[in-house]
């Protein structure tokens, strides 16, 4: 039964991980291309 459960919550928390990462990985790219934005917006002004 516990074996079981247990099973069930590492599936659960496999995929929270995987969520995370994903979002992680998409704001870090969000961050990089702000970083890489940035500079040429001041440029203009």
């Amino acid at each position: 039964m516990s074996e079981a459960r247990d099973r069930k919550l590492k599936r659960e928390r496999k995929f929270e991980m995987q969520k995370a990462e994903r979002v992680l990985r998409a704001c870090r790219s969000r961050r990089g291309y702000e970083l890489f934005a940035e500079p040429e917006k001041k440029k203009e002004k």
